[in-house]
């Protein structure tokens, strides 16, 4: 099993007219886990908004289920569920 956690911030680098003009910040939690040649990995996110839009939520959240599986040695097949709510 590995667990990881990702931090970041997303810059307004565009135009005020293009951008929000704030800058987001975001947290994910990563856990993955092999059995046997199965791949399996969970995330669990939160991003917090640098710009409040009317009736939202400043912070997002999100999740993924992801699995992956060798069928020959170049080839394999792999699937994902994700959400993302307020």
């Amino acid at each position: 099993m590995a667990v990881g956690f990702e931090a970041g911030a997303s810059l307004p680098t565009a135009r005020q007219s293009l951008g929000q003009g704030r800058t987001d910040y975001l947290g994910n939690l990563i856990v993955s886990q092999d059995i046997a040649d199965l791949r399996i990995d969970i995330n669990a996110g939160v991003t917090r908004k640098g710009f409040k839009e009317e009736e939202l939520d400043r912070l997002r959240y999100s999740w993924a289920v992801a699995a992956s599986h060798p069928l020959t040695e170049r080839w394999g097949i792999a699937g994902e569920f994700f959400r993302r709510f307020s």
